[in-house]
């Protein structure tokens, strides 16, 4: 039964057991060659195990079977720019752009693309189109406070990034972010205490 190997891959995943995930939701799509959900899950675990080309291939199937959801896109592109495909990631995320205009979750995900790739003011544009449609959300505030930062705007940076500081509390990068912009300030003690 493809859904019971879908079902148990995805508790799989959950715990984390990436290995065990893939090899269920493989026979779930072995038994059912279009079940579209089971290749995408199997993309995110084989990005999980920094197997990229193998979740390239997934998303590209799960894309070409549901070409109004914009998931499988974004996670090709989220799979060029791990491989350090900056240009094919913006390529993609154009594309995107243009089937998905009004997608405040694309635009804040091409800001970061275009943050990766040195488009600073690129970023702001669609940061600024991500906060027009609508996007109140920690990821939004990380984007911009890492563009701000950028820009030597630190003080609005420090604003964004304190509002989401107990939501990223376990991560290293936010900190290393934020104790980076306390530099760029000379506030040293609170570097500090960030690093």
């Amino acid at each position: 039964d493809p859904g019971g190997y879908y079902l148990r891959g995805w508790m799989y995943y959950s715990t984390r057991d990436f290995s065990s995930a893939i090899a269920d939701l493989s026979m779930a799509v072995k038994l059912e060659p279009k079940f579209s959900e089971a290749y995408y899950l199997r993309g995110i675990a084989y990005l999980n195990l920094h197997d990229f080309d193998k979740a390239y291939e997934d998303f590209s199937v799960f894309s070409a079977n549901n070409p109004q959801d914009n998931r499988g896109y974004l996670m090709l592109a989220m799979c060029d720019l791990l491989k350090g495909n900056f240009d094919q990631s913006l390529a993609t995320m154009e594309k995107i752009e243009g089937m998905f205009p009004n997608s405040p979750e694309i635009r804040i995900f091409s800001a970061m693309v275009n943050l990766v790739k040195g488009n600073h003011e690129q970023a702001g544009v669609h940061i600024a189109k991500a906060v027009e449609l609508g996007l109140d959300t920690p990821v939004l505030y990380y984007v911009r406070g890492w563009q701000r930062s950028l820009k030597s705007d630190f003080d609005s940076s420090l604003a964004d990034l304190n509002k989401i500081s107990e939501t990223f509390q376990n991560s290293p990068y936010f900190f290393l972010l934020r104790a980076l912009v306390y530099a760029n300030k000379t506030d040293y003690d609170q570097a500090i205490k960030d690093m």
